[in-house]
């Protein structure tokens, strides 16, 4: 008997208020931001620098164990600098989005 296996798949888990949740379900938010923080660098690059690599992102809404949740394809992450003030400019990951999966 052959069994087929599956590749295990490297998932982003995330956590959004509602607001956020639901612009993406609905397809008016393509991507997510983190900011450049010592939290997001040690989940989101591997030691070397370079980015890790996911297959998805799940996010949920909220923390309870019946949250919504749903599943969708990760594509990329890049640095962004935006201007927060007049002399200051700070660093985020943007966390790129494609197609919802479940």
């Amino acid at each position: 008997m052959i069994f087929k296996m599956e590749s295990r798949k490297n998932i982003l888990y995330l956590t959004l208020k509602k607001e956020f949740f639901d612009q993406i379900k609905k397809g008016e938010k393509s991507s997510e931001y983190r900011e450049f923080k010592t939290y997001w660098i040690k989940r989101l690059m591997n030691d070397d620098g370079s980015f890790k690599q996911f297959d998805f992102v799940d996010f949920r809404n909220g923390y309870h164990k019946n949250a919504p949740e749903f599943r969708i394809e990760f594509l990329e992450i890049e640095i962004i600098k935006k201007k927060t003030g007049y002399f200051r400019t700070e660093k985020f990951f943007e966390i790129k989005l494609g197609k919802i999966i479940k």
